[in-house]
């Protein structure tokens, strides 16, 4: 009993529970072949079919149609997989799906299932390109080889990550030539990623690449899309003229070879002005005339009625040597010379921004100048006399600046004669003009504007500036050089005076020369010790504790000798002008010249009520002037005294010995 029970409680449950069919793929594989057909089958553990629909993506139905979808009571079908490819890169695949009605236990269901199948296929594949540098092969019988630029794989990937190498290839040569193991045309290789080739003699043409999907075999293989290589046969120069070598207006005689092949022959091309001396077949001996302008030589090889594309030796005509004489400067002539027999020259011209051509001195030499400086482009144009047409070319030339100094003196004085300044070596074709700029109070006179020298007069003590102004085609440009007028002694208003300041350890002493121009140096004598400062108007000494100084100083200018005195460590008078004319001034001031606090009481406590003797002393001793005062500015008039050398003493109360200053008095 308890077994009837539950053989109708298992009835119960199957006719209340749908079933559902199962979607096998017989014989699977990972990646199916897309020229193969792959089964599929539709089974159920219990019912009826009564209808089942079949639906293909990336498929079909039938090898040679494209049906997708199929209608009926067949359980089982065939799907080739020929519409699989790959987008970016993934694994290609394809799904078939099954809609099926069935009936079970007296009802009726509705269910579908599908199945996703990867593909190995190559279709729309573009492979690695075909690896041969250059694309270029000399002509003959050539070993040659080709291989890819990389590994060609299926796309996509297997379930554990690996990849699928193509190892079957489809090559495609140009017509003779021949795969190393005697393959011609179209072939097929089993790991035939690289190839080795002989080439015929002449013939290039394309070299053709695709991957083969070995899956299957015969006519039915899918193949990749195709990778190209366009061979071209070249002819190889071996002997062709040097850069520098073919030059315009000489004739030449040339030696010109490309690579031997035997059974070919070889057609040469030649430019205007190019004619054969000897043919060898791939050696030439050519001449060019004087009047070639085109140096491009062609050659092609010939085997029954295949021809190569012409080769060409790019040639140069190179420009006739070209030098030059004179100095490369602004304004000056320039001689250039065409290195060509001036008998061959019809004429000759030169032409270029600033260059003015003056004459052509021979039929292979011009002259001209530049009203520019730098690098300047030369446009030369020559004829021969047996061309028909003229020659141009270009040649750079660096012009200078003008270089004609204005040679003189830097220092003049107003007594003396005038002066010559002058333009060496100034060329005759050049217009020089002359004036003084920036003449402060017209120091000087020119007494000519024009010519190579220039005569100047100096007129007073100042500063000026000579300039000559040079001229040639309409272009203008100037020299300038400074002048200084020396101030004379004898004039009145220029005179020189001496400070000085002091530390612990040093004195500096300051010579002052207001209105003196001219000046060539200066001449100090501290107590008995001469100095030259050369062109610094001061010097400094050392204390040694010792405050106490005679200084004389004498300024030299062109014209004469400035003087001045002082002492340092006193009250002390500056005597001005010396030389003198007709009056000689004394300051009479106080200074302190102290460097401790004690000392500096001691000094301040002596000032007070003094009185000064003045008394001048000619050189004999004889007094011939004398004055008293208690300070300030006095004058000695000094207009009828002979010239000569007079000492000046200066007593005060305070102190036991007098100030001495030599002067001279000089009308």
């Amino acid at each position: 009993m308890k077994k009837i029970l539950s053989s109708i409680v298992l009835m119960l449950i199957i006719c209340l529970t749908p079933a559902k069919a199962q979607l096998t793929a017989e014989n699977y594989v990972e990646l199916a072949c897309p020229t193969l057909p792959s089964f599929y089958s539709l089974s159920i553990p219990y019912g009826t079919f009564t209808h089942i629909k079949w639906e293909v993506t990336n498929g079909s139905l039938s090898a040679n149609s494209k049906i997708t979808m199929q209608e009926g009571l067949l359980s089982r079908v065939a799907v080739f997989w020929n519409e699989a490819q790959s987008i970016n890169g993934n694994t290609p695949s394809g799904t078939i799906k099954a809609t099926y009605t069935y009936v079970a236990a007296g009802n009726l269901y509705t269910k579908e299932n599908s199945f996703t199948q990867k593909v190995r296929t190559l279709k729309g594949i573009n492979p690695p390109p075909i690896e041969q540098e250059p694309n270029e092969i000399a002509i003959g019988d050539q070993s040659v080889n080709f291989s890819l630029a990389s590994t060609f794989y299926f796309p996509g990937k297997n379930s554990d990550n690996s990849r699928n190498e193509v190892t079957s290839y489809e090559w495609t040569l140009p017509e003779n030539w021949i795969e190393r193991s005697g393959h011609k045309n179209t072939f097929t290789v089993f790991n035939g990623s690289s190839i080795g080739v002989t080439t015929d003699k002449i013939k290039g043409g394309i070299i053709k690449m695709r991957g083969v999907n070995d899956c299957s075999s015969g006519a039915d293989q899918e193949k990749s899309n195709y990778s190209t290589l366009t061979i071209k046969r070249v002819i190889p120069w071996q002997t062709f003229p040097g850069e520098n070598e073919i030059i315009y207006g000489k004739s030449q005689l040339l030696h010109y070879e490309v690579l031997s092949v035997s059974g070919l022959e070889y057609e040469w091309s030649l430019p205007n002005g190019w004619t054969k001396y000897s043919d060898n077949g791939n050696s030439v001996l050519l001449t060019k005339s004087p009047c070639a302008t085109d140096a491009n030589i062609k050659v092609r090889a010939k085997l029954g009625n295949d021809v190569t594309d012409w080769s060409t030796c790019q040639g140069h005509i190179n420009n006739p040597a070209i030098t030059f004489s004179g100095l490369e400067e602004r304004f000056n002539d320039i001689n250039a010379f065409i290195d060509l027999p001036s008998e061959k020259i019809a004429s000759l011209s030169v032409s270029g921004n600033g260059i003015s051509p003056i004459t052509v001195q021979n039929s292979n030499e011009i002259t001209f100048y530049s009203t520019v400086t730098g690098n300047v482009t030369l446009n030369f144009t020559i004829k021969l006399k047996e061309c028909g047409t003229s020659f141009s070319f270009t040649k750079d030339i660096s012009i200078e600046e003008l270089n004609l100094p204005i040679s003189g003196e830097n220092i003049l004085c107003p007594d003396d004669s005038p002066y010559n300044y002058y333009i060496d070596n100034l060329p005759a074709n050049i217009n020089v003009t002359w004036n003084a700029s920036a003449n402060v109070n017209n120091t000087i006179r020119l007494n000519n504007t024009t010519g190579a020298t220039c005569n100047v007069t100096a007129l007073k003590a100042g500063d000026a500036t000579l300039r000559a102004t040079f001229s040639r085609g309409g272009v203008s440009i100037f020299k300038e050089r400074g002048i200084e007028v020396a101030t004379d002694p004898k004039v009145p208003g220029a005179s020189a005076y001496i400070t000085y300041t002091y530390d612990r350890d040093f004195i500096r002493l300051e010579a002052h020369t207001s209105n003196i121009y001219g000046i060539r140096g200066y001449m100090w004598n501290v107590s008995g010790t001469s100095s030259d400062s050369g062109q610094a108007s001061y010097i400094e000494v050392s204390s040694n504790g010792n405050y106490h100084y005679n200084v004389e100083l004498r300024v030299y200018t062109q014209c004469g000798q400035f003087f001045a005195s002082t002492i340092v460590g006193r009250s002390y008078a500056n005597v001005y002008p010396n030389p003198a004319n007709q009056t000689l001034y004394i300051n009479l001031e106080e200074q302190e010249n102290v460097v401790s606090s004690t000392s500096s009481r001691i000094a301040k406590a002596s000032l007070a009520a003094k009185s000064y003797d003045i008394r001048l002393f000619n050189i004999q001793g004889t007094l011939v002037r004398s004055s008293k005062s208690s300070g300030g500015e006095i004058s000695l008039d000094v207009s009828t005294l002979p010239n000569g050398n007079y000492f000046l003493h200066i007593y005060n109360n305070q102190e036991t010995e007098p100030q001495i200053h030599k002067i001279i008095i000089n009308h």
